[in-house]
């Protein structure tokens, strides 16, 4: 009995020392890792409610969280250079605009 709770220990210190991968990792990656993480929480979950499952889970959950916050903040730089992209059009129409209706008045 001692041994079980031993290993389950050993083997959720090891989960736990697992780094996040790293911040160059592209968005099929993240998604991935967050599937592995969403899997793990639910086979933790459903094993019997130990103290070391109950930390492992938890562990889980925090992993899922920070690597959710990742995808989110890679999603907002993906827009922001996108609304960058739309904003220098709109700027480059209105100019052409502006010149079109100069000339017509002439």
């Amino acid at each position: 009995m001692k041994k079980i709770i031993f290993t389950i220990v050993l083997i959720s210190f090891l989960f736990l020392v697992t780094p996040v991968k790293s911040v160059d990792c592209d968005r099929q990656c993240l998604n991935d890792e967050i599937n592995q993480y969403t899997q793990k929480i639910h086979e933790l979950q459903g094993q019997a409610k130990t103290l070391s499952n109950q930390i492992s889970s938890y562990n889980a959950q925090i992993t899922l969280a920070e690597l959710k916050v990742q995808q989110t903040e890679d999603e907002i730089k993906l827009l922001g250079g996108r609304i960058d992209q739309v904003g220098s059009s709109l700027s480059a129409l209105t100019e052409a605009f502006s010149a079109r209706g100069h000339l017509r008045v002439l």
